[in-house]
């Protein structure tokens, strides 16, 4: 099959490579649909290792499609590494850096787990936010459901679902210590281990180490504890850019040069700072094709949902043809 001449530089985002009901964000795919979209792009397109982009290099046929994933969930190492190495195609994982010192559950995860789960938890929350303020609110009865819930195109049927909505809202406005602190509250109300289940688990450093040396994996940095950078003042917003760097160039003993905003959020003085920090990209989550004039530090990615082979396809030639 001849291979596809884009226009165009795309970059594809992915998150989890996984069978799961617990999805509000569409982060997961299944590994049947990730293999069959590995496959559409071996086909079809011409598929780099994003840091290629660090040099502004020319494609000598044009086509440029780059495969992140971010967070470096376990699975990333279970189903995405081989995968890739398979199907001969390289890929960057995107690294929060406290997953080197434990395997946290980031407190979306334990939201997720709490409120859209199956846990049965106490019928009335009670949390105590970091200016004193308190949040109280009904969970409702455990809600068992065979059908996915969409935060992105479902409203909340449950009392959990509004909690969860309005949890997420709230927290991610937080910096890391606070974030940490509820993530306390909640555990500690639910009478639960602060261990990650197996959809939350994260790559341990030994398997970040070997996916590098493979020479199929880039390593990129998202931060240290992924807060919403923007947020934050530059002297917190320097820690998190500058120490994930640190600690993932000490581990891998090689240069990290790319750099992911968590949860997509910066502005032009997050930028400037990843740009100081030495980075030489920057993805963001804003939806997009780019061509080679575009700002390394503001680059977009297209959120890959679990989509079939065809739907794939389709969405592929939708970002590519777009103006």
């Amino acid at each position: 099959m001849v291979k596809r001449t884009l226009n165009k530089r795309l970059i594809l985002l992915y998150h989890h490579v996984v069978h799961t009901l617990v999805d509000p964000w569409e982060m997961a795919v299944t590994p049947e649909n990730f293999k069959d979209h590995l496959e559409v792009l071996a086909n079809e397109y011409e598929v780099l290792p994003l840091s290629k982009l660090s040099h502004h290099e020319p494609n000598s046929s044009g086509t440029s499609v780059f495969l992140t994933f971010d967070d470096a969930y376990l699975d990333n190492y279970s189903e995405v590494f081989p995968a890739l190495r398979e199907a001969h195609l390289p890929g960057s994982f995107f690294v929060a850096t406290q997953i080197l010192n434990e395997n946290p559950n980031f407190w979306w995860e334990l939201l997720e787990e709490l409120f859209l789960g199956y846990a049965a938890v106490p019928e009335l929350l009670e949390l105590k936010w970091p200016d004193g303020t308190r949040y109280r609110k009904r969970t409702g009865k455990l809600e068992m459901s065979t059908q996915p819930w969409s935060a992105w195109t479902d409203f909340p049927k449950t009392p959990r679902q509004e909690i969860y909505l309005e949890l997420s809202s709230r927290i991610k406005e937080f910096p890391p210590d606070a974030q940490k602190g509820l993530s306390g509250q909640l555990l500690s109300w639910a009478g639960r281990d602060p261990s990650p289940g197996t959809l939350a688990a994260k790559m341990a450093p030994s398997q970040l180490t070997e996916v590098h040396r493979s020479g199929l994996v880039e390593i990129g940095s998202h931060s240290v504890h992924h807060p919403a950078l923007a947020k934050l003042p530059p002297t917190i917003q320097i820690q998190e850019i500058s120490e994930s760097k640190r600690q993932l160039e000490t581990l891998l003993q090689s240069p990290v040069i790319a750099f992911a905003y968590p949860h997509g959020h910066f502005d032009n003085i997050t930028r400037s700072l990843v740009s100081k920090a030495g980075y030489k990209i920057a993805c963001t989550t804003e939806e997009g094709s780019f061509d080679a004039g575009h700002d390394p530090m503001t680059l977009p990615r297209v959120w890959v949902k679990n989509w079939t082979k065809d739907r794939f396809v389709l969405e592929l030639e939708k970002w590519v043809n777009s103006n």
